[in-house]
């Protein structure tokens, strides 16, 4: 298998075997390289999809702050300000990772005794 095919073969298997988080984590990682690289059009798609990964019925005010931000970066990215972009998706990308942290030590922790009854 020429070495193309086997990076792509590699990147399809990582991504169909990625966990929801994991693949906005690599949104972000997209996104932000984009930006740096002054790829518009990526940094583009890599925001498109971030919006569309938003549940808005489930995240209430935190998803409407998020979609706000996308939308913020969209548009400076239409204005040619990708260094903004790269700073607000490093920051993005660093809180979604301390979140997933917490989640998962969260997840790993042993479950809390059960309190006594309380007798009245």
């Amino acid at each position: 298998m020429p070495p193309a095919n086997a990076l792509r073969a590699y990147q399809h298997q990582a991504i169909h075997s990625a966990s929801p988080a994991e693949l906005i984590d690599k949104l972000y990682g997209i996104g932000l390289t984009a930006a740096q690289n002054d790829d518009v059009a990526r940094t583009r798609r890599a925001l498109v999809e971030l919006v569309a990964a938003v549940d808005s019925e489930r995240g209430g005010d935190l998803a409407e702050g998020l979609i706000a931000l996308y939308d913020f970066a969209l548009r400076a990215t239409s204005d040619g300000d990708l260094a903004t972009v790269a700073d607000l998706l490093s920051g993005l990308r660093a809180t979604w990772r301390e979140a997933m942290q917490v989640q998962t030590a969260l997840a790993e922790a042993p479950a809390a005794p059960p309190r006594p009854a309380r007798n009245t």
